[in-house]
């Protein structure tokens, strides 16, 4: 079989032939960098769920402030429009984790060390933060039974700030645990551990929410510490090839 190095167009006739150790050095540093790409290109779409959250409760508190007390049914659009960037984050969250693990398979393969460093990262978020565990449970929770939060409630306080006073308007996303016990579908574990820190009370989801994406972006950051060398390698083989065809 002959190897060589082309240009994909019409009546392009130049060709510059390889050795099939070189087609599959420059094959295999163009998947990998892809593989690479795709699983940045998740995370970004992860990332951009949590902001488009976060944004949600600024804008949330901005129509509190402007308009004052609103009526049960506005209220409850609010809560469906909470719940609704919740399910987003949830959902990429989760593509994200099982695509990340499949994406550094497809690079170095099951038996390969790095794998194990991916896998094992991954659980030291789970046992590290309450919030990925709960966000783990509520993704699950929300995918079979229910919505992902039960309240929305609206806060305005004085507080001082630099000896001067300021009314803080804060909607608060939460779980009750008393449903979740109810409906008896949420992970048995997660809710004993949260209902000892809670007291069977509302659970503020804000603080857990972080936790969770500060765990996913530990290990994107794990990934990308992994890859980092053989991303240069693998770039350089195609700048060679580039280089060798002009």
């Amino acid at each position: 079989m002959e190897y060589g190095i082309t240009k994909l167009i019409l009546g392009f006739s130049g060709f510059i032939e390889i050795t099939e150790c070189e087609y599959q050095l420059i094959k295999t540093s163009r998947q990998n960098l892809l593989e690479v790409l795709f699983l940045e290109e998740k995370f970004n779409l992860f990332i951009e769920n949590y902001y488009e959250y976060e944004t949600e409760l600024l804008a949330i508190a901005s129509r509190m402030m402007i308009y004052g007390n609103a009526d049960y049914l506005l209220m409850r659009n609010e809560l469906n429009l909470i719940s609704r960037r919740i399910v987003n984050l949830l959902t990429t969250g989760r593509m994200y984790l099982d695509q990340s693990v499949q994406h550094v398979d497809h690079i170095y393969g099951k038996k390969a060390t790095n794998y194990d460093i991916v896998k094992k990262s991954i659980s030291i978020q789970y046992d590290q933060y309450l919030g990925y565990r709960v966000m783990e449970a509520l993704r699950n929770y929300n995918q079979h039974y229910g919505f992902p939060i039960h309240n929305l409630n609206f806060s305005q306080k004085l507080v001082e700030v630099d000896s001067s006073f300021h009314l803080l308007f804060k909607p608060i996303p939460s779980i009750d645990i008393q449903q979740l016990k109810g409906d008896g579908h949420f992970k048995n574990e997660v809710l004993l551990e949260i209902q000892d820190i809670y007291d069977n009370k509302l659970v503020d989801v804000r603080p857990l929410i972080r936790e969770y994406v500060e765990g996913i972006c530990n290990i994107q950051e794990k990934i990308r510490e992994i890859a980092h060398n053989n991303i240069t390698t693998w770039e350089q083989n195609l700048d060679d090839a580039i280089e060798k065809f002009q």
